[in-house]
């Protein structure tokens, strides 16, 4: 999947997963793009989590993805990473004219 933004505005991703069993732990989840840890700007309620950041132009070209992990009360472990999204962040750029005055 494919995405495209212009700098500056908010990027929502999401994701769900369900637990194997009754008796797991909650899920653990964690948010890239790229090597950048986004963790810190999502939110999780059980099986559902939520990413929410700012486009910035180092994101252009990044591939987004989310991981969920658990662990059972046996001591498995579950994990299973999303399908990656490719950002492009589009950059605007403003150009000045200055007008020369000569007398």
């Amino acid at each position: 999947m494919t995405g495209s933004v212009k700098e500056g505005q908010t990027i929502k991703l999401t994701c769900t997963a369900s637990l194997r069993s009754s008796d797991t732990d909650p899920i653990t989840w964690s948010w890239a793009c790229g090597d950048e840890d986004l963790s810190i700007n999502s939110t999780a309620n059980g099986g559902f989590s939520a990413l929410s950041f700012i486009a910035n132009r180092r994101h252009n070209e990044q591939l987004c993805y989310c991981k969920a992990d658990a662990r059972s009360s046996l001591n498995e472990t579950y994990s299973e990473m999303s399908a990656s999204t490719k950002i492009t962040v589009y950059c605007t750029y403003f150009f000045f004219l200055e007008r020369l005055m000569i007398d």
